[in-house]
């Protein structure tokens, strides 16, 4: 990958942490102390940034480094979660697991219904 690819795919990785967050450009320039124009340009992928820029920026949104620079993969998905949950009392962890596994076994109960379905 050259350097215009990654500041186009970094762009549009931003974009898309940017919409998730709920965020204008406006906002998050403001609250990662950049300039609004900065910040649309990289996102347009027109720029590139230097760490400490993409540091305040991924601390914003909340997201990976990883995320920004590679893309939705799984692994990305767990980073993410992991930045947004970092400064979180053990209390509100607690709960999160206790969600996740809830889930998780709700999942498992609704596949092992439709399995029982297809196989009558």
């Amino acid at each position: 990958m050259n350097k215009s690819e990654l500041q186009e795919t970094i762009g549009n990785n931003l974009y898309q942490a940017r919409l998730n967050a709920h965020m204008t450009q406006e906002q998050l320039a403001e609250k990662a102390g950049i300039s609004t124009s900065f910040y649309t340009n990289v996102e347009l992928g027109h720029k590139g940034m230097g760490v400490y820029n993409l540091y305040r920026i991924i601390n914003v949104l909340r997201v990976s480094a990883d995320g920004i620079l590679y893309g939705s993969d799984c692994d990305a998905h767990i980073l993410n979660i992991l930045a947004i949950l970092k400064y979180q009392p053990d209390s509100f962890l607690t709960s999160v697991e206790n969600m996740i596994r809830f889930m998780l076994a709700e999942k498992e109960r609704q596949e092992k219904e439709h399995r029982e379905e297809v196989l009558q």
